[in-house]
């Protein structure tokens, strides 16, 4: 029995890996099943657990990381929020609220001098 389970689990583990770690032990399983090998789902989420194996979330289609061609600008403020003059820095903050109607923007704009 301890021979079947390990086989079992290498070819799970090995298949995943195949797969960039991002099936779950569902879509393991229903490999696992089409290869040949005779066990449950429960077996196969057990086995995969005791083996450390988490599955990673995939993209969704059509989704690509933004790669963003703007230079990182420095932290000048650096958390340094008391100022002596005014005028020297301002700053904002801006949410969304849902209403009724639709979405509302609200900002907030200030003079850390003053």
């Amino acid at each position: 029995m301890q021979k079947r389970h390990q086989s079992i689990t290498s070819f799970l583990l090995e298949r995943a890996k195949k797969m960039k770690s991002v099936p779950g032990y569902r879509k393991l399983w229903i490999e696992a099943q089409d290869e040949g090998y005779r066990c449950g789902k429960n077996q196969v989420q057990r086995l995969l657990q005791e083996a450390g194996y988490r599955s990673c979330t995939a993209l969704k289609p059509g989704y690509r990381r933004a790669v963003s061609t703007l230079p990182v600008l420095p932290n000048l403020l650096n958390r340094r929020f008391s100022v002596g003059e005014p005028n020297k820095v301002w700053v904002s903050d801006i949410t969304q609220i849902r209403c009724k109607e639709g979405w509302l923007y609200l900002v907030a704009v200030m003079d850390l001098g003053t």
